[in-house]
């Protein structure tokens, strides 16, 4: 079985920021520039100085042989993994929309996965 690693963005809008969630996102906003930001398995926010949108960057990683369905796994994980995480944050959004990544197709593409 072949281990499949995925970069996924899931993008949305920040919904009803209260006046302390505000500051706080604001406080903190240099902590979360997409210039600076990873992909991580527990996901990494980003968002700028407007706090309009914001992204979530994750690696998924997913076992399968068929990369459409393991595409499509890492996909759900991944916006699963979103709305636990603005859950946990106390944060609403809305419009998510998901990226997906296919490292092993980025590796082959520069040559260095065989």
């Amino acid at each position: 079985m072949t281990v499949h690693i995925y970069r996924v963005l899931v993008r949305g809008r920040f919904v009803d920021l209260e006046v302390p969630m505000r500051a706080k996102l604001l406080a903190e906003l240099d902590d979360h520039q997409p210039a600076t930001a990873t992909f991580t398995a527990a996901g990494t926010l980003t968002y700028d100085v407007t706090l309009l949108a914001f992204a979530l960057r994750f690696e998924v990683r997913e076992k399968g042989e068929d990369s459409d369905e393991t595409a499509a796994a890492a996909e759900i994980t991944a916006l699963a993994k979103a709305a636990a995480w603005l859950e946990a944050a106390g944060l609403t959004a809305s419009d998510l929309r998901v990226t997906t990544i296919d490292m092993a197709a980025i590796w082959r593409r520069r040559g260095g996965g065989r």
